[in-house]
Order: structure tokens, then C-alpha cells, then sequence
């Protein structure tokens, strides 16, 4: 019942979360992290946590996913990391240094999306966001935060890992030469085996892969992308503005969807109408019948 992909919020909860420097405190943790849909996603064992404390949510969720990919079979793991990381460079280093620590060898890869494909998805974002965009000029508004975002993350993406064992690719090429981009992918990470195609190409793939978001992203947005992409001085400062507005986490960054569907479930069903995400609601009276 979760939409797409249930995001980590690795950056996110790292920061509100830190360090477990008391009982009181990781059993606060525990208590909100289990109940939400990432942990059960993850087949997490609250028990094997209730035993045991790490020292900090990284600790915490290396472990929670070492032993999913164990019960799996597998010999690693991936994990989309999030934007804030690129703008918090100290965090970065921390969460890199926690990495290596526990792993000895981490690989990166950068996948960078041609700049109107990615305005049009980020202007037209489903879900929530949708409500907030709900007229032509928030959506020029928006795209010209996108744009701004586009032109300051994917240049520090190279620059904060330099010393790092790194693969760069298209995004438009993984969707136009799917198969060769995943041999690719694999000879980087050195998967032991053919990658799986049929397997894979059954997997749930989010809107942006699957469908090509159409209409032109207006003026006002091509011309804060080429302002944003030849200055960078003002591109930093406008990230560094937009950081200092964004509110600050007064709840844990987790999500209840999987506790909605079960509970509240009229609650969700009009989250959803809200939202635009009519297949998910149909799915969910599937599920009741």
C-alpha cells in the first residue's frame, strides 16, 4: 500500500535522530521507528533491537538492513542517498566514515537526468506537493526552486566524492538502453552473475521511468536554469536561503501509510482523493473486499 518507493530519509532521520546517548532516548526511537512502514518493509526484528543499542541511527540501520539482505542472500546492499547530504558536507563525511568503518569497500553511483525532464517531473510532482502546486505560477515557482536545486546538487555530487570508487550515467540512456546500462551497472559493482532482465522488468517503477512528462517548462524556468548554471555564486546562496526558510522537523521523518491502511482507512482513502493517487485508492478497496 505504499506509493512507489518508501524513501529512506537516511539524512533526515540521522539528524533528528543522532546519537543514542540514553535509555529513555532509543526507546523513544524504537518505539516510533518499528511502527512505521519503513521497518516493516524492511522485516525489521524489534526484538533484536530491544536487546541491543547502537550508538546512533547509522549503526541502528546498517544493521536493520544487514540482516534483511542476509535473510535474502545477498552480499549487499543499495540505498538512494538523500540531497541533503550534498548540501551538509560535514554530515556526508560522517556518514561516509561510518560506511567504510563497517564495510571496508562502498561504491557510488550518480544517476543525473537530462535538466527538462527533470523540471517537468519536479513541477508536476504527484502526492502531496501536488495540492501545493495547484496553479500555473506555483508551478513556475517551483520550477524555477528546481532549477536552482538541479544546477547545485549534481555538480557537488563529483566534487564531494573525489576519492571515491564512482560511476556516472544518463538517466535518459538506463531508459532508452535499459540492458546495457545494467551491464554496465553490474561490471561496476562487480555482481558475480548475469543481471536478472525478465525479473527486474517486473519490478514497480516510479512515474518518471515509466511515463514522460509533457509541456513546455516556460520561460521564467529556462532562465533561472541558465542564471543558476553559469553563476554559481548566486545558485550557492539561494540553496543556502532556501535551507535557512525550510521549517525545521518537529515530528520524526517517518511514514504511517502501512498503519493507515490498516486503521484509518477512510482517512487514507481521502488522503488519496486529495493527493490524485486514484489507483492506490482503488487498490485499497480491492484490498477490503
Amino acid at each position: 500500500m505504499h506509493y512507489g518507493f518508501c524513501e529512506t530519509n537516511l539524512y533526515e532521520n540521522a539528524k533528528y535522530w543522532g546519537d543514542f546517548d540514553t535509555l529513555n532516548q532509543y526507546i523513544f526511537f524504537l518505539e516510533n521507528y518499528t511502527n512505521a512502514d519503513l521497518f516493516k518493509i524492511l522485516e525489521g526484528d524489534k526484538n533484536h533491537f530491544l536487546n541491543q543499542r547502537p550508538a546512533n541511527f547509522y549503526d541502528f540501520f546498517f544493521e536493520l538492513i544487514d540482516q534483511l539482505s542476509k535473510k535474502q542472500g545477498n552480499s549487499y546492499w543499495t540505498i538512494k542517498l538523500d540531497a541533503g547530504f550534498f548540501h551538509n558536507k560535514q554530515e556526508l563525511e560522517i556518514l561516509k566514515s561510518a560506511l567504510k568503518e563497517r564495510y571496508g569497500e562502498v561504491k557510488y553511483i550518480i544517476i543525473q537526468r537530462e535538466f527538462k525532464d527533470y523540471i517537468r517531473s519536479y513541477m508536476n510532482m504527484i502526492g502531496g506537493t501536488s495540492i501545493k502546486r495547484n496553479t500555473n505560477l506555483k508551478k513556475q515557482i517551483s520550477g524555477v526552486t528546481g532549477a536552482m536545486f538541479y544546477h547545485y546538487f549534481y555538480p557537488r555530487m563529483s566534487r564531494f566524492l573525489p576519492n571515491e570508487q564512482t560511476f556516472q550515467l544518463d538517466y535518459e540512456a538506463l531508459k532508452s538502453d535499459y540492458k546495457n546500462t545494467l551491464d554496465q551497472i553490474a561490471a561496476f559493482v562487480k555482481y558475480p552473475e548475469k543481471p536478472q532482465y525478465e525479473k527486474d522488468s517486473k519490478n514497480v517503477r516510479n512515474t518518471s521511468f515509466t511515463t514522460q512528462k509533457s509541456g513546455d517548462v516556460g520561460t521564467l524556468v529556462k532562465l533561472s536554469g541558465t542564471l543558476f548554471k553559469y553563476l554559481q555564486p548566486l545558485t550557492n546562496l539561494a540553496v543556502r536561503v532556501r535551507y535557512a526558510l525550510q521549517k525545521k522537523n518537529i515530528s520524526p521523518p517517518l511514514w504511517w501509510r502501512l498503519t493507515k491502511a490498516k486503521h484509518f482507512r477512510e482517512d487514507l482513502k481521502t488522503e488519496l482523493q486529495q493527493t490524485g493517487q486514484l489507483l492506490l485508492m482503488e487498490q485499497l478497496e480491492k484490498n477490503k473486499e
